[in-house]
């Protein structure tokens, strides 16, 4: 255990090979960092929790990463970071009741999904298919450097059903930004529930095959649901099927 704390992070080999350990063992050493080499995979998820940082070095994972499903803000899990340094992760990834988020450097085959997460980064990032949805409750996000075959969702009617009591489900203050989709379907596609708006949201520099930004899904919705948002250099127009409260373009 002395050698690990020295060393500064624990692998999957320090367990035999059992991934899942490696990331308890890490937390209960508190060093809260896991390296991961080479063929990576495990049939259950892995959960990550406050503090942890996965690092993928010429790593290919396959594998499922979630953070739990705690539905208190007391529990709330911070400062999670998963780096990649020519890696990729063939699985999904989800984020729920979280603050103080960072993914960078991968190629993920999956769907990337935050609910009610706050501070958030996500830059760097290759999507083959599935692709990053923003839930409800997500605020105060920096999404740049995507190159997506798939189209991202800013969307309050993504939920995995469960809430944090006295936290607003608003989609918040978040810039997507510096990217490129190869998709055919509409790039960013902004979508609010009756109860969960999509505010203060900044789509600029986007390159897409079709509509830069799709705004609404024709569900005759208030326009107070979508206020406040930006849209600059776009290679392609903004397309609108709700009515907006407040919008700027040039």
């Amino acid at each position: 255990m002395k050698e690990l704390k020295l060393r500064g992070f624990v692998t999957p080999a320090d367990c035999g090979g059992n991934v899942a350990k490696a990331l308890q063992l890490a937390k209960a050493l508190e060093l809260n960092k896991v390296v991961l080499t080479g063929d990576v995979s495990w049939a259950e998820p892995l959960v990550l929790t406050s503090g942890m940082y996965l690092v993928l070095e010429n790593c290919h994972l396959q594998a499922d990463l979630v953070t739990p499903l705690e539905e208190n803000f007391s529990f709330r899990q911070k400062f999670i970071t998963i780096e990649g340094e020519n890696s990729s992760i063939t699985g999904n990834i989800h984020i729920f009741n979280t603050h103080h988020l960072n993914i960078s450097g991968l190629k993920i085959a999956g769907h990337l999904t935050c609910e009610y997460t706050l501070w958030g980064n996500i830059h760097h990032i290759e999507f083959t298919q599935g692709g990053l949805s923003l839930g409800r409750g997500c605020g105060n996000f920096i999404v740049q450097e995507i190159d997506s075959a798939v189209p991202a969702k800013i969307d309050g009617s993504i939920s995995c059903g469960k809430v944090i009591p006295g936290t607003k489900p608003d989609l918040n203050s978040i810039v997507f930004c510096d990217s490129r989709f190869t998709s055919t379907e509409p790039a960013v596609q902004l979508g609010a529930a009756e109860d969960c708006g999509i505010i203060n949201i900044q789509v600029d520099h986007i390159t897409a095959e079709n509509t830069a930004v799709l705004v609404g899904k024709g569900l005759e919705q208030s326009p107070y649901l979508f206020q406040n948002l930006t849209f600059t250099h776009l290679s392609t127009p903004v397309a609108y099927q709700n009515p907006v409260l407040h919008v700027y373009e040039k």
